[in-house]
């Protein structure tokens, strides 16, 4: 009986391991780039909240930044109705055409 629990112990424990391992494969060029990325920031003397407003601001794209926090904010709400964002409670984000 030890036996065949030890046997059924390797067995399902290796396709945990070929999972993970097959998870950790699929995720490393993403991790790869957003570590590089993350190098980047961290050479930087302002924060990357604040790089990526001038970004979309020297492109011109600070409108369409904007909007997609406010759809992204937006979104978020509607998936839990339960909780009151700061978006929805000041109204911010609130777009002028």
């Amino acid at each position: 009986m030890r036996k065949q629990a030890e046997e059924l112990k390797t067995k399902y424990l290796q396709k945990y391991a070929v999972g993970v391992t097959t998870a950790k494969d699929a995720a490393k060029p993403l991790s790869d780039v957003t570590e590089e990325h993350l190098k980047k920031f961290q050479g930087q003397k302002q924060s990357w909240w604040l790089s990526t407003l001038v970004q979309a601001s020297s492109l011109q794209k600070i409108d369409d930044l904007i909007s997609r926090i406010k759809d992204d904010l937006t979104d978020h709400t509607k998936k839990k109705n339960s909780v009151i964002t700061l978006a929805n409670k000041y109204g911010i984000f609130v777009m002028k055409n």
